[in-house]
């Protein structure tokens, strides 16, 4: 059934235009299911650190703190390969190896109408519910303070409502909410 998510990337992908050649396809697919795969990782030791076993995760989160993680820091992105990595040897060995994936993409094309149906349902039940699974967990893991926000985007609504009721064009009350705000922030 695991392999069947290979064909199932690989078909998907390969109806993408710009996809013309079946081994661009197959790369493609070979990656996509390694950042699933990652994903799933990640979900999994969020959900230990949360469950409380933090012996666990300790050895994990001192070098994935050591990070600071942003599109411009080539750290992070040789340390996101570094992760990648295995991922993509282990799904090459397991799937895409040519002899394999053509077994795997015959016994996919063989099945019947119904059995291809429900390995499509299963594919895409898999790849968005590992993403949605992963944004829940980094919610759960970092849960933000909504209140805060909320009174804050309040104070700028009743200002921003008094000064259209009355047409005043006063700058008095913005500048004591920019400085309320800034003085949030600080502290």
């Amino acid at each position: 059934m695991i392999g069947e998510l290979a064909y199932w990337m690989f078909y998907y992908v390969m109806k993408v235009p710009r996809v013309k050649k079946e081994k661009t396809g197959i790369s493609d697919s070979l990656f996509l299911l390694s950042i699933v795969a990652l994903v799933n990782i990640l979900t999994v030791m969020m959900l230990i650190e949360l469950a409380g076993w933090h012996g666990l995760t300790d050895l994990w989160n001192s070098f994935f703190d050591t990070v600071k993680w942003s599109r411009s820091n080539i750290f992070a992105w040789v340390y996101a390969l570094i992760l990648l990595i295995p991922l993509l040897w282990i799904n090459w060995k397991l799937f895409y190896r040519p002899a394999k994936f053509r077994e795997i993409r015959e016994r996919c094309e063989k099945m019947g109408r119904m059995r291809r149906l429900i390995g499509q349902c299963f594919f895409w039940v898999f790849v968005v519910g590992s993403h949605v699974a992963f944004g829940i967990s980094i919610k759960q893991k970092n849960p933000s303070n909504d209140k805060e926000y909320r009174e804050r985007l309040e104070e700028i609504r009743e200002l921003k409502s008094t000064l259209v009721r009355t047409g005043e064009k006063t700058k008095s009350k913005l500048v004591l909410l920019t400085d309320t705000i800034n003085d949030t922030v600080e502290q």
